[in-house]
Order: C-alpha cells, then structure tokens, then sequence
C-alpha cells in the first residue's frame, strides 16, 4: 500500500505566489499517480489537512481548493480517498497546533491511526489486527462511524 499525500507545501504562498499553482498542482498529481500506479501497489490518497487562521504562508481555504482538484484526479484513477480532512476538521482544536498546519503529537498519532486502518481497508487486512494496538484515547477521537466499524470487528462472530 501507497498512502501518499501533496498538497500542503504546493499551496504556501510566498510574496503573493503559490509554491505551485492549482492547474500544474494537478498536472503534478497526474504524473504521481501514474508512477505511483506502475508499482502495482495499492494506492490510497490522504487529502490534505485543514489550514487553520494565522499559519504563515498559507491561506485558509485554500486547502479545500487543492483537495477538490486532487479528488478528481483520484476519482478519474480510481485511487481510494482517506479524507483526513474532513476527519481532522471537528478535531482542530484538541489535535492541531494552534495557527499551524502542524499537529500535536496526540494529534499526529491520531491522524497516523487512520492511515493505519485506511491502508488496511485497501488490501482487505482485518481491523482486528491492529484493534488491541490502539491507544484509547485514538478510539476516542475517532468518528462514531470508524468506532463502529471497529467494535463490529471486536464482536464478530466466527463463522
């Protein structure tokens, strides 16, 4: 599994420019994918995280610019999509340093979780697997949706 992610650094912007403009942005991602995709790996796209008020070099909103164009470059390749974002976005103020794209480090083994049980979910690994290794406090900030997922797997029957 590939669990890759660009999009934070290609949207700085320095002196009223963008590291990388949104259209070479997703001539860019084109490019990846295709390279990415002649591994034969199992790819899995990580949208970009928010950009909070006052991180330096960034504009808010941006963000969700760059993951609209990432997620049809996605879509059209057929790469699976782990939406951090739109997990990271309730969580903001419990994971992400303040006025920084940065997380803490709670935040970060949070965030690293998902990836886990993303990347999992691409090459069909039972969540049980990792289940016993989660801290409780990443159960706890997880979606109800990804808890329920879990616990299912915890209390599944054998067959």
């Amino acid at each position: 599994v590939i669990h890759f992610n660009f999009g934070l650094h290609d949207l700085r912007c320095t002196d009223g420019r963008y590291q990388v403009p949104i259209g070479d942005y997703e001539k860019n991602l084109r490019e990846i994918v295709r390279r990415l995709k002649f591994t034969g790996a199992k790819l899995v796209w990580a949208s970009t995280t928010p950009v909070p008020e006052g991180a330096a070099g960034r504009i808010p909103g941006d963000e969700v610019k760059y993951n609209e164009v990432a997620a049809g470059v996605m879509r059209e390749a057929g790469v699976a999509t782990d939406d951090l974002y739109a997990f990271a976005l309730p969580k903001l103020s419990t994971i992400q340093l303040p006025a920084n794209v940065h997380f803490t480090p709670s935040g970060s083994a949070v965030l690293a979780t998902i990836a886990t049980l993303s990347s999992a979910k691409a090459i069909a690994a039972p969540i049980e697997y990792f289940r016993d290794e989660m801290p409780r406090w990443a159960m706890g900030m997880m979606s109800d949706t990804i808890r329920r997922e879990i616990d299912s797997e915890r209390t599944s029957s054998c067959e």
